[in-house]
C-alpha cells in the first residue's frame, strides 16, 4: 500500500476484481507512483542478489583501528 493506503488498494482490488499487481496497473486503478515503486523495488532487489552481473561494484572496505591509551 505504498502512498495509497490499505483501503485506497483495497478498493481498487474490489473494483479491478483481481489482486493481480500488473492487472491493476492495467486498468489504471492504482496511483503512478505506487505503479513506479514495485517494479524499481522488484529491479532493486534483484540487483542486490548480484550486483557484479549487472556491473556494480563493492565499495572497498577499510579496517579502522581504535588506539585505547
Amino acid at each position: 500500500a505504498y502512498n495509497a493506503g490499505e483501503y485506497r488498494i483495497l478498493g481498487a482490488v474490489l473494483k479491478g476484481k483481481t489482486r493481480d499487481f500488473w492487472s491493476l496497473i492495467q486498468a489504471r486503478a492504482l496511483p503512478t507512483e505506487t505503479s513506479d515503486y514495485v517494479p524499481k523495488f522488484i529491479a532493486a532487489m534483484i540487483i542486490g542478489e548480484n550486483p557484479t552481473a549487472y556491473g556494480f561494484r563493492q565499495p572497498q572496505t577499510y579496517t579502522k583501528y581504535y588506539l585505547i591509551t
